[in-house]
C-alpha cells in the first residue's frame, strides 16, 4: 500500500519517513493495521 502511495505521490525520501509516521498514526486511530 505504501508503495503504490508513494508511487502515486511521488514523493520525496526525505518525506517518505514523514508521511510514514502520518499513516502509522492514522491507522493506530482508525484500528486497521
Amino acid at each position: 500500500m505504501m508503495a503504490r502511495l508513494t508511487g502515486k505521490l511521488k514523493i520525496a525520501p526525505g518525506e517518505y519517513a514523514l508521511v510514514q509516521m502520518m499513516w502509522l498514526a492514522k491507522c493506530r486511530a482508525e484500528m486497521e493495521c
